[in-house]
């Protein structure tokens, strides 16, 4: 799973992951960025030019709250990368960093957000830049000491909203995969109440 925030991986895909490592199957996390910008509620003061003096605290506030919620989900391979948040921007350097992540982990199935989900632009944001590093860590090409890897399937997620349906330019529609997360749920809500 790779999202924006860290929040975003367990609000989002905790309750898939947890059932897939239930069943024996691996998992990584990835959040691209530290959520300080987005996910960092009444943290920071509203005003004064040091309002932000804490921000590398903070980063490791958002480090620490992703790493228990892993703890309590199963998940033992995670990354909290710290890319530019709000607005996002991606280089080189980022895409090259995701796209050795792939290639390295070779996962079948990655799970990321839509690249439609109006008003939450640093989701729709990553969604974009995680199907292009999907689409490059295929490509024998792309400059890697790891060997090309093709992801089987993509995922993605966002909340159901007619305006993300009216960026995609179709009709209302329901989800296309449901995951029934019965069983994991309460592992799920326990690890998201690791985020402030």
């Amino acid at each position: 799973s790779i999202t924006a925030h860290p929040a975003d991986l367990v609000e989002r895909t905790g309750g898939t992951v947890a059932n897939h490592l239930a069943r024996g199957d691996e998992a990584m996390f990835v959040s691209l960025t530290t959520g300080v910008v987005t996910h960092a509620f009444n943290v920071f003061p509203a005003t004064g030019e040091d309002k932000l003096k804490d921000i590398d605290r903070v980063k490791e506030m958002k480090r620490q709250e992703l790493s228990r919620a892993c703890e309590v989900l199963g998940v033992e391979s995670w990354k909290l990368l710290d890319f530019p948040e709000n607005p996002m921007f991606f280089g080189f350097d980022e895409y090259a960093t995701v796209i050795e992540l792939i290639r390295e982990f070779r996962p079948d199935v990655v799970l990321c957000p839509h690249p439609t989900e109006y008003g939450r632009h640093d989701h729709m944001d990553a969604g974009r830049f995680v199907v292009a590093c999907v689409d490059y860590a295929r490509a024998d090409g792309f400059a890697s000491p790891l060997a090309p890897h093709a992801v089987t399937d993509v995922f993605m997620f966002y909340y159901l909203d007619f305006r993300s349906d009216q960026l995609m330019g179709t009709p209302r529609h329901s989800p296309g995969v449901i995951v029934d997360i019965t069983d994991v749920i309460k592992k799920k809500y326990e690890a998201l109440n690791h985020f402030h």
